[in-house]
C-alpha cells in the first residue's frame, strides 16, 4: 500500500478512464474468453466500461488487464491490443495527428491530450542532443508490476513510430524499457527490449526523428468523431467519489476496503480527507444517500431493490439508513418526490 507521502498529483488519487480498456473487453469476447467474472471481481461492469465518464484508480485497471491476460491464456495480451488499436477512431491520437507539424509536434500534442484520459501518468518527452525518449511517467508507484499495463504502451507506440515515420523507421534505433520484459514477444519487431521500473515505460529514439513530417497514410483517414470528453477529477474527494462509485452496491464497502479500492493505506487515506474536512465514511455515506435518492427519483425499482443497489441485503437496515440521511422514510421520500406539483 502506498504511504501518505506517496498520494502524488493535485487529487492525490491517480485514476483512469475506464473506457480506455474496453480494447481489451473486444479482445476477449472476440476469443470466446468470459470477462464478466473479473469485471464483477473489482466491481465493475460492461455498462461501466461503455461510458466515457467513470473514472477507477490506476491500479484497478492493472489488475484487470493483468487478470485478462491470465484468462485468455495470452502473456502478450496487452501488446496485441495495444497494436491493433483504430487510432483512426481514437480522438487521443486523431486530435494529436491532425494539427500536427512534425513528429516531434504530435508528442507534444499527444501528451496534452492524454492529459484528458487519466491522472495516474504524465507523457514527457526528453531529449540530449542525440537521442529522444518518449515516457509515459506515473504520479506513483504501483504496488504490482504494472506489466500487461506497460505492454500495451509498448504495442501502441511501435505501431505509431512504424507508421508515423515512414521510410525512416529503423528498429535498430530503437530501446523500449518497460517494467517486466516478458510481457512482450521475444525479438518484437526487432526493438531492443530492456527492464526499466514501475514508474512507466519509455521509448528512445534517434533525436533526428522528432523533425520529420508526420506520415499518416499507413492508417485510416482519421475520423471527425466530436467526444466532449470529462476531464479526470482533480480535487481528492472528487477523485475518491469516483472511484467508490462503482462499489457502492458491495455490502462489504467499508472504510478499509474503500481505501484498499483506491489504492492506499486507510490511515494515510484518512488524514488526507480529515484536512479537507470529511472522512471515509463519510464520503461512502454520502454517495449511498445520494445513489440511493436518484433510484427512488428517477426509477421504479422496489424499495428492496434499491437497497440492495447501495449495499443493503436487509430492506428494513436500509429504511434505518435512509431516514437518518434524508430524515424521512424511503416511501416517503418516493412520494414526496413523485407528487405532481
Amino acid at each position: 500500500m502506498n504511504t501518505e507521502s506517496e498520494l502524488s498529483g493535485k487529487s492525490g488519487l491517480p485514476l483512469v478512464r475506464l473506457s480506455l480498456i474496453y480494447p481489451f473487453l473486444e479482445n476477449l469476447d472476440a476469443q470466446k474468453v468470459d470477462p464478466d467474472a473479473i469485471l464483477r471481481e473489482y466491481g465493475l461492469s460492461r455498462e461501466a466500461i461503455a461510458s466515457t465518464d467513470v473514472f477507477v484508480p490506476a491500479i484497478t485497471v492493472y489488475k484487470v488487464i493483468q487478470a485478462m491476460s491470465k484468462a485468455a491464456q495470452d502473456p502478450f495480451l496487452a501488446v496485441h491490443v495495444g497494436e491493433s488499436l483504430d487510432l483512426s477512431a481514437w480522438p487521443v491520437f486523431t486530435e494529436s495527428v491532425k494539427h500536427a507539424s512534425s513528429f516531434g509536434d504530435f508528442f507534444f500534442r499527444f501528451a496534452a491530450e492524454a492529459m484528458q484520459q487519466a491522472s495516474s501518468v504524465q507523457m514527457r518527452l526528453d531529449t540530449d542532443g542525440k537521442h529522444a525518449t518518449f515516457c509515459a511517467h506515473r504520479v506513483f508507484e504501483p504496488t504490482i508490476v504494472p506489466a500487461q499495463a506497460d505492454a500495451f504502451y509498448v504495442g501502441l507506440f511501435t505501431t505509431i513510430f512504424r507508421n508515423c515515420t515512414g521510410d525512416n523507421w529503423n528498429p535498430r534505433e530503437v530501446l523500449v524499457r518497460l517494467s517486466d520484459p516478458g510481457a512482450v514477444p521475444s525479438g518484437y519487431y526487432d526493438l531492443t527490449v530492456s527492464r526499466g521500473d514501475r514508474r512507466g515505460p519509455s521509448i528512445q529514439f534517434p533525436q533526428k526523428w522528432l523533425l520529420l513530417p508526420v506520415d499518416i497514410k499507413g492508417f485510416n483517414k482519421p475520423s471527425n468523431m466530436d467526444i466532449d470528453y470529462k476531464s479526470p477529477p482533480r480535487s481528492l474527494t472528487d477523485a475518491i467519489r469516483s472511484a467508490l462509485k462503482p462499489h457502492l452496491h458491495r455490502a462489504d464497502l467499508t472504510a478499509e476496503h474503500a481505501a484498499e479500492i483506491c489504492g492506499y493505506e486507510k490511515r494515510a487515506l484518512g488524514r488526507k480527507l480529515k484536512s479537507a474536512g470529511t472522512t471515509i465514511t463519510k464520503e461512502i455515506a454520502t454517495l449511498k444517500a445520494e445513489q440511493a435518492m436518484r433510484l427512488l427519483k428517477e426509477t421504479s425499482l422496489s424499495i428492496a431493490e434499491v437497497g440492495n443497489a447501495v449495499g443493503f441485503s436487509d430492506p428494513a437496515i436500509f429504511s434505518r439508513a435512509f431516514k437518518k440521511w434524508a430524515s424521512e422514510s424511503p416511501r416517503q421520500f418516493r412520494k414526496r418526490y413523485r407528487m405532481p406539483s
